[in-house]
Order: C-alpha cells, then structure tokens, then sequence
C-alpha cells in the first residue's frame, strides 16, 4: 500500500474519460482553469507506473475525475499493479488492460530455442538473445534491460495496439469523439521511466520510436506533436541497490547518445546539476575534459575541471572521493589479465586498480578463470565473456585506443612496433 500524502481535496467525481470514481463525496465538478494541450502519459516500469499512479491520483484528489485531454498507459513486465490512498480514504490504482498494461509471462527459454522463427527480435538481439537465461519472465525485468527488451517485442502488437488507441483518441480520430482537437494546439506525448532498471531503461528508445511512427499517421497535425522522455537516474532510489543500476543508467545514456547523433532525438537534464571531472596535468587528458565539459553543458549539466598532481590525482581517486575522472592504461605484458583484473576485479578496489569500484560477480569468475586456466582456449573464452560484460554495462566510457607509429631509416633492420609503446632495440641492425 503507498499511501498518498497530499493536502489538496478532493472536489468532485463527474465525467472523465471512464476514470471517474462514484463513490467520491463531491457536490459539483470542479474544472481546471487552464486551457492544456492533449496529452498522452506513457509509464515504462516500476518508476512509470508509480509516476502514471501519482498523476491519477493527484486529479482525483483535485477535481475528482481524469480529464478527456489526459490519457495514461502504462507498461511493466511485472503484473503488480500498485495502490494509492486517496484524500478520502479510497484506493485508487490504474484500470487493468487500459491504463495498465501487463507484459509479462515471456517464455524467454523458447524464444530462443525457436528463435529462427522470430526474425524481429533475432534481428534486434543478434548473439545476446543466448546469454538469456532460458526462463520465463514472469515478475520483472530485475534491472535486467535484455528482458525488457525482449518483453515489449513479444508483446509488441498489444503495446502498439494500446498506443495507436489513446494516440488516435487524443487527436480526435475514433468514433468515440465529436470533436476535433485543434491542430496548431497540437499533442504531448511524455515517456516516463527509470534509466537504471531493467523494464523501462530497456524499452523506452524503442518505445520513443514507435510513438513517432504513430505520431507521423496523424498526418499534418504530427507537426505539432511534441514527444518528450523523462529519464529517472539512479539518485532518485537512495534506498534501491543492484549491481546494474549504474552500469544501466550509463548503457542507457550511451544509447541515447547514439540515436541523438543519428536519428534526430534531442536530449537534455531539465533542471540540471552540478559535477567535477577530474584529471591530471596531462595536457591531451586536459583537452578531453574540456570537450565533455562542453557536450554536456549542451544537455543542462554543468561541469567543472579540476587538474590535481599526479601523486594527489592517484590518492583521491583510489578514496572514491571523484564523480568523474580520466585516467589511461597500458597492458605492458600483452596479456588480458594485466589489462583487466586490476581495474575490473572486486577485490582491487581502489588503490589496486578499480577506481570505478565496480563490482560484478559473473566478470569476477572470468577474470578468475583467464588468470588461472592453464589452457589458452578457455582463457580466450574467458577473456572475451569478459570483455563482453564490460563493454554492455560501461563501468568505464573507452575514449580512444592510440596508435603506436614508429619511423625508421631504409638501412634499418629488425626494428618491430610493440603494443605498449616501447622501442625494443634487441636485435635491430644497420644493414
């Protein structure tokens, strides 16, 4: 039970769009008095259904009835629907297969064995469809972004279904409407969800995109749709922890990133915040920080540099005490184990190596097995789970890998490039 704890009353119970609860004590309808664009309220996961629930309760504490400009749907791959006590003592909660829409009961273990009949989704996951556990997804995503994923393309047609719906009633495009929304008022379209869960930080892009593509069947008014994302980070759940919340909310952010730069998505932090990137005297480090400093002014975030002494920079780093910094590595032996234990491994926090103090326990086994298998196959596959883990959860965001280039005279022999930048002499001759 989430109690509501507001101190607006409730005024009214009348109309609405079939929300409208006749057991609220009212004597008259209680009309907002600003004119508001349509409005379409779209809840992806635990956080959308909660936010989708507050704003229900929140009119019929006010005004006692849902508006016909709002619609809310929402979607959760968990079938726990929640509920509010409203200002009268009533729960309240969203109406099953209207508001609340369940993807849930998804037989990951035979999507897979069949996935040769599944062509959209062994196209959206490729290799990545094998790394899910052969289950079936039946209370949440768990913070797990491949199975809400994969829950909204098993469950794809209902969720366009349910969008195309409130859209074309919005718009004024179903039989059930006399009127006509205005065009040059236009729609809002909000997409609401956590970025570091599993449900809603694995849908919402594909979610986004095909709002845009019903958006576009309205025809001259998508002019004046306006779709906007409402991305939660992971400091609005002081008390919910996870190993992936953060590796998540960064493999989100790196996606966004991505359709920004080619797919026209604009994103933003609306009322912005503060953070330090820090970094050593290194002048191309110090470039690089300016170059972030400024793409994320773009976006609301405002950014400070601090350049610390190296000795300092090593120390305050290794303490967590840094929101962001910028450091390098070089695997001198050729080897995996040098270039990812130590900055990987949850037994290397900080001084050792993982500043990031990330932790995670299936790289931990494969670190383990690379740095102990005496057979080279099973390190190689090993390392590569390894690096697989890395890569999709970002503990780190990999800026560039340098090229070593070397130049030497005709009459010199045997002179070999080395990965890590040495100049070896050994054996090298004046022919």
């Amino acid at each position: 039970m989430l109690n509501w704890d507001t101190n607006t009353a409730v005024r009214s119970v009348v109309g609405g769009n079939g929300h409208s609860d006749t057991d609220l004590a009212a004597e008259q309808r209680v009309e907002p008095q600003v004119k508001t664009r349509n409005t379409l309220f779209i809840g992806l996961g635990g956080t959308g259904q909660r936010t989708g629930l507050y704003l229900k309760a929140t009119f019929l504490n006010q005004y006692g009835y849902i508006p016909d400009w709002l619609r809310i749907v929402v979607f959760d791959t968990a079938n726990e629907p929640l509920v509010v006590r409203l200002k009268n003592g009533k729960d309240v909660s969203l109406e099953p297969g209207t508001e609340f829409v369940n993807m849930g009961q998804v037989p990951v273990g035979r999507i897979i064995r069949h996935r040769e009949r599944q062509r959209a989704i062994t196209e959206r996951f490729g290799e990545s469809l094998l790394r899910l556990p052969p289950t079936v997804l039946r209370h949440g995503a768990k913070q797990e972004r491949l199975l809400g994923l994969l829950a909204l393309y098993w469950h794809y047609h209902s969720v366009e279904d349910n969008l195309r719906r409130a859209i074309w009633h919005l718009a004024g495009r179903d039989n059930r409407r006399r009127d006509v929304i205005d065009v040059e008022q236009g729609l809002n379209v909000f997409i609401v969800n956590s970025l570091c869960g599993g449900t809603g930080a694995g849908t919402f892009l594909d979610v986004a995109f095909l709002v845009r593509a019903l958006v576009d069947e309205l025809g001259d008014l998508s002019d004046f749709c306006q779709i906007t994302g409402v991305g939660v980070l992971p400091g609005a759940f002081p008390d919910v922890t996870g190993p992936y919340m953060l590796p998540n909310t960064v493999a989100s952010l790196m996606e966004l990133n991505h359709v920004m730069t080619h797919n026209d998505f604009e994103a933003g932090y609306p009322n912005g915040f503060k953070a330090t990137i820090w970094t050593n005297e290194n002048p191309i480090r110090v470039k690089y920080a300016e170059i972030f400093q400024e793409q994320l002014r773009q976006v609301g975030i405002e950014v400070s540099i601090e350049i610390l002494e190296w000795s300092a920079y090593l120390t305050r780093t290794a303490a967590g005490e840094h929101d962001m910094f910028i450091l390098g590595w070089v695997a001198v032996t050729g080897d995996a184990d040098y270039g990812m234990y130590a900055l990987f491994h949850s037994s290397q926090f900080g001084e050792a190596g993982n500043r990031t103090f990330y932790k995670n326990a299936d790289l931990d086994r494969f670190l383990d097995e690379g740095r102990t298998s005496p057979d080279p196959e099973k390190r190689r596959q090993a390392y590569f789970a390894a690096q697989e883990i890395v890569m999709n959860q970002a503990p780190w965001v990999f800026m560039y890998v340098q090229d070593v280039l070397s130049l030497s005279r005709s009459w010199v022999s045997n002179y070999k490039n080395h990965a890590a930048g040495h100049h070896i002499l050994y054996e090298v001759y004046n022919n």
